[in-house]
């Protein structure tokens, strides 16, 4: 490495000097971080089944249950109005994506199936 003045030149390699230690501590710490227990198939089947039927979860009555369907299924918490009830809140994109897989368009609740004309 080339230096414009010769003071530098100790303070460049006590910096590679500390970064080499820097390195070192993080390729130990990656080292003994512990490997994930169980499979990828594992840890996405839960997700998978949530997002087939998310009602199940509901059905159980386990309130604990419950909040966690809330907050999967929703962006924002469920506002309440005292005169209008309860207000739509935004649905989380895995549900958005998974509507617009299905070919239906669930926005304001009066479009469904696409219809053939019959003769």
């Amino acid at each position: 490495m080339n230096a414009t003045s010769e003071a530098m030149v100790p303070i460049y390699e006590g910096e590679i000097v500390a970064l080499e230690r820097r390195k070192a501590i993080l390729s130990e710490q990656m080292q003994k971080q512990a490997e994930p227990v169980g499979s990828f198939g594992e840890k996405l089947e839960p997700a998978l089944t949530f997002l087939a039927n998310p009602w199940k979860l509901w059905e159980t009555g386990c309130i604990h249950l419950r909040r966690i369907v809330l907050k999967l299924a929703f962006t924002d918490h469920i506002k309440y109005c005292r005169n209008e009830e309860a207000r739509t809140s935004k649905i989380a994109f895995p549900f958005k994506a998974l509507v617009g897989l299905s070919g239906r368009d669930l926005g304001n609740g009066a479009r469904g199936l696409i219809e053939t004309p019959s003769q």
